[in-house]
């Protein structure tokens, strides 16, 4: 017999068969996708934040799944415990998680302590850029414009700014203008002046339909 998913018994026993299918794929098929969507089921549908930490932790740990090593990089960081959080970020990192990749490079660059910050948060900043995360290229440009290497601030810029990072459009249109880092171009700089625009308009139009649309169902 067919679900009518518009009652809410029909929705209350769809949502209870999608848990137990999960619980039985992750502890008795050992897979570690599905157990990051028990995480995932926990935490958004359940709202039990400490059980889908323990899931994460475990996944991470003993499955090397990466998206679950980047969840809980977050639950420790919002616990307070950057070592811990630094840990999971650098490890979901290696194994192909660019946002962590990020994190890892700005908890190392915000670590004003150590010597050798400037030089992991680089490296874990150019991983994720790599990645193709457009804030980890943005953050990057951002450093080395501050240090004024202009030519290394117009390459990562371009990067971010082709990735959808309309910040990075904006700078790279006025490194064009005024010639910092390569070549000088009031073309060039009008085309990336032109998608910073359209890339705030999108973003504002994004913004809208989820407001729009209210809390989206899990």
């Amino acid at each position: 017999m067919a679900m009518d998913m518009k009652k809410e018994e029909d929705v209350k026993e769809f949502v209870e068969k999608l848990g137990i299918e999960y619980r039985f794929g992750c502890y008795s098929e050992k897979k570690a996708d599905v157990c990051h969507l028990l995480g995932d089921y926990l935490e958004a549908i359940k709202k039990d934040e400490s059980k889908a930490r323990k899931v994460y932790e475990t996944n991470c740990k003993d499955r090397d799944f990466g998206r679950s090593c980047h969840k809980s990089g977050t639950y420790a960081f919002k616990a307070s415990d950057p070592n811990g959080a630094l840990a999971f970020f650098e490890k979901a990192c290696g194994l192909g998680v660019s946002e962590s990749c990020l994190n890892a490079g700005l908890m190392h660059v915000n670590d004003k302590a150590k010597e050798t910050a400037r030089e992991k948060g680089l490296d874990y900043l150019s991983r994720g850029c790599n990645g193709d995360n457009s804030h980890a290229c943005f953050y990057l440009s951002g450093m080395h414009l501050h240090e004024r290497n202009m030519p290394e601030a117009r390459k990562y810029s371009e990067r971010a700014c082709n990735l959808g990072n309309m910040y990075a459009c904006a700078n790279l249109s006025q490194m064009y203008r005024k010639g910092d880092g390569g070549e000088k171009s009031d073309e060039k700089a009008e085309l990336y002046k032109k998608r910073a625009l359209e890339l705030q308009e999108q973003a504002k139009m994004q913004k809208g339909i989820s407001f729009q649309e209210g809390i989206k169902p899990v």
